[in-house]
């Protein structure tokens, strides 16, 4: 997505987390899952920066 110009932007980073070459596609849900709620942290943490400001 592009911003629209002078609007306000957060960037958020987390740890990385990596994912094994080996695995397959249909054996992907397990780190799916193990991704999912350190995302929405991140994203709740994003909207409450853009909330407080």
């Amino acid at each position: 997505m592009v911003p629209k110009r002078s609007c306000r932007v957060v960037v958020a980073s987390g740890d990385p987390y990596r994912i094994p070459r080996e695995v397959r596609l249909d054996n992907i849900e397990p780190h799916r899952l193990n991704v999912q709620e350190p995302v929405m942290s991140l994203m709740r943490q994003c909207e409450s920066t853009l909330t407080d400001g």
